[in-house]
């Protein structure tokens, strides 16, 4: 078997890359990322080099350079970050060959996706007619049981944590949004130009990683455990400052830690921002909160998420 690992150089993907050298099973790990794999990396998979290749923007490594064009990985960003890990042709043609006619645009996607194959099947995959990039009724999807994709994971756990919240498992809940946290690496292909394509799926992850931060942190608070909420709500507020509930819920932690300043700070920098930037005040709800926290007020966080 031979296995694609896409977000190969993130920290689940070195440990599945590793895991799947490991396994006698696999004949060859094709690994892909953005950024290139680390030193240490390397010298530990050095016994495993010869069923080892990693693909990284326009070459592939790994005895040697292999030089790789940039369309066909194109092809395999766009199935890669599409929900389900699945495109049509026609949203293929309409995001890489937007300025080419019909037959030449088909005639090139054909000549990239023939060059996709090339650089990442092997003989194994081919021998049973299949390959890490599978097409049914004009449809190309990432084979399924071949390959792993870091957001698909994170995608994954988030999801598991919001099904374990919902049952009231709180614990596991968190440990599931901690798995999905590890697995950011940041801005959905960071780096890459934001095309038509790009601009929904990354806007996507970033709202979902900056929930995730507050669902986890509201759980941390039920638990008591505010320092750790605290740290954990700040991850959704990097990305978005602009977030009243997150803004509350770092101000209820910072409170119920004795830090009152720290906490009136909280809510008064958002205050400031949303009367300067929206031209707008901030909800009742946050107004009562900054109230009860000036006059020293015994606040339960339960009753304000």
């Amino acid at each position: 078997m031979n296995i694609l690992v896409i977000g190969g150089n993130g920290l689940f993907g070195r440990k599945t890359v590793l895991h799947l050298l490991q396994d006698k099973e696999v004949s060859l790990v094709v690994s892909m990322d953005v950024a290139p794999p680390r030193d240490w990396l390397l010298k530990e998979i050095d016994s495993y080099k010869d069923r080892f290749r990693f693909v990284r923007g326009d070459e592939t490594i790994d005895a040697k350079v292999i030089k790789a064009y940039q369309k066909p990985l194109e092809i395999l960003k766009v199935i890669a970050v599409s929900t389900n890990r699945e495109v049509s042709r026609e949203e293929i043609l309409d995001y890489l060959w937007e300025t080419s006619e019909g037959d030449r645009a088909m005639a090139a996607f054909q000549k990239a996706l023939g060059r996709l194959r090339v650089l990442l099947d092997c003989p194994g995959l081919k021998e049973n007619k299949e390959s890490y990039v599978i097409a049914q009724g004009g449809r190309y999807a990432l084979h399924p049981h071949c390959t792993w994709v870091d957001i698909e994971e994170f995608l994954k756990y988030v999801n598991l944590g919001k099904r374990y919240r919902e049952d009231g498992l709180d614990d596991n809940a968190i440990s599931a949004f901690q798995k999905a946290d590890e697995l950011w690496q940041g801005h959905l292909l960071e780096g890459h130009a934001p095309k038509p394509w790009l601009i929904p799926q990354r806007k996507r992850m970033e709202e979902t990683y900056t929930n995730l931060h507050i669902e986890a942190a509201k759980l941390l608070l039920r638990k008591k455990d505010y320092a750790l909420a605290e740290a954990c709500v700040l991850k959704s507020l990097a990305m978005n400052p602009d977030s009243e509930e997150g803004v509350r819920i770092i101000a209820l932690a910072q409170y119920a830690q004795g830090k009152k300043s720290e906490a009136l700070k909280s809510l008064n920098d958002f205050t400031g921002r949303m009367e300067k930037k929206f031209k707008t005040e901030s909800s009742p709800k946050t107004q009562k909160l900054k109230t009860l926290i000036r006059i020293d007020k015994q606040i339960n966080p339960l009753e304000w998420i």
